[in-house]
């Protein structure tokens, strides 16, 4: 990510969201010298714990606003 987007100079946690006890949202501002960057992580919680059920990153990140 450095090579294309530059230095990391700052990360930002600006939601977390549940769906009962069954799945987790968590989405993440990263900034970067030339961009800024959404990071958004989706967990399915089964018998045995949390799994990463999803990861995506974009450039949208006016849509949390």
């Amino acid at each position: 990510m450095e090579s294309r987007f530059g230095k990391s100079i700052g990360i930002t946690k600006v939601k977390h969201l549940k769906l009962g006890d069954v799945a987790y949202k968590d989405v993440y501002f990263v900034r970067y010298k030339v961009i800024a960057l959404r990071f958004i992580f989706i967990y399915y919680k089964n018998e045995n714990g949390l799994l990463m059920n999803s990861f995506k990153f974009d450039e949208n990140f006016e849509e949390e606003f």
